[in-house]
């Protein structure tokens, strides 16, 4: 994929954070499989965490602790949206670790809770992508992040009806970049 139609998904709402996207395979390591299952084993699911939210919030156009959150929104918001690491996938390669999450959109509009889940899951571009920002103690790589089951529904938040849309989102990390490839 060109460039800068992927550079064009992302909404540059979070300059605050000094975020760096990088599109396209980073390169080969030449480490050895103990290098890289140690590698494999020091990857932090939280900073994993931090890289997707961004990621996302720059292709929703979704500003970080105003309108999208990791793990969870704060109750007194009505319309907000959350992201965050619900597993880990058992994962065979030395190189990668899967996990899935879960991005949640909230609102009293059913249809821009939808919405927003729609948009998301129609930007999520099928390349890798090495997200860093002064928030990420290191480089995050992704190997892919694509969209899975989505849903709807409403609860009583606030005194008020709110509609939740959920959509999965199963994720692949580079650990330590693969050989021969």
């Amino acid at each position: 994929m060109d460039q800068t139609f992927l550079n064009g998904l992302l909404a540059d709402v979070n300059s605050a954070e000094e975020p760096v996207f990088t599109w396209g395979f980073p390169g080969v390591s030449s480490a050895g499989r103990a290098a890289r299952l140690a590698a494999k084993s020091a990857l932090d699911p939280a900073m994993v965490e931090r890289a997707l939210t961004l990621f996302c919030g720059e292709l929703c156009g979704l500003v970080l602790d105003r309108d999208l959150y990791r793990r969870e929104f704060p109750v007194e918001r009505d319309e907000a949206c959350a992201l965050r690491l619900e597993n880990e996938s058992p994962e065979e390669a030395p190189e990668y670790r899967s996990f899935t999450a879960r991005f949640i959109a909230r609102s009293p509009l059913r249809d821009r809770a939808l919405k927003t889940v729609a948009k998301i899951l129609g930007k999520l571009p099928p390349v890798w992508v090495s997200v860093s920002s002064k928030r990420l103690a290191a480089p995050v790589v992704f190997a892919s992040v694509a969209g899975g089951k989505s849903s709807i529904g409403k609860k009583i938040g606030n005194g008020k009806e709110l509609f939740y849309a959920e959509a999965e989102l199963r994720i692949r990390v580079c650990t330590a970049l693969p050989r021969g490839v």
